[in-house]
């Protein structure tokens, strides 16, 4: 078989596989954040101190700001286009994203009080849709 084609078919399957894990991910966040399915949630664990649980949780979120906002720079998107091809630059950057969720909802801390509250029944139906 020719390098070129061998070349062509890993390419293919690092876009498919960054879709796939990117995918796979975005359901695991969505299960931790709805508290649905087998899966750990948002208020899974021993609550820690506050203001550490506090800390601990925004520098997860802050990690994963850097990196989405980071990727979408030319500069990095250079980086990433001469250490692979440019091709596969946006299934990278799913593969990172990724990892970060589930480095994000590993890591999580739940908080142990309440942060805030919806009560008005149209309130919570309307959070519940957005």
């Amino acid at each position: 078989m020719p390098v070129n084609f061998l070349n062509k078919v890993t390419l293919f399957l690092v876009g498919v596989s960054g879709y796939v894990v990117a995918n796979i991910s975005l359901l695991y966040l969505f299960c931790f954040m709805a508290g649905v399915g087998p899966f750990k949630t948002m208020n899974d664990g021993m609550p820690g101190p506050f203001v550490q649980s506090i800390l601990i949780n925004l520098s997860l979120i802050a990690l994963f700001g850097l990196h989405h906002t980071g990727g979408a720079r030319r500069f990095i998107k250079e980086i990433i286009g001469r250490l692979a091809s440019p091709t596969i630059e946006r299934s990278i950057y799913l593969i990172i994203t990724s990892a970060l969720v589930v480095l994000l909802i590993h890591y999580w801390q739940p908080i142990p009080s309440v942060l805030w509250s919806f009560d008005h029944p149209i309130v919570v139906a309307g959070f519940r849709i957005a």
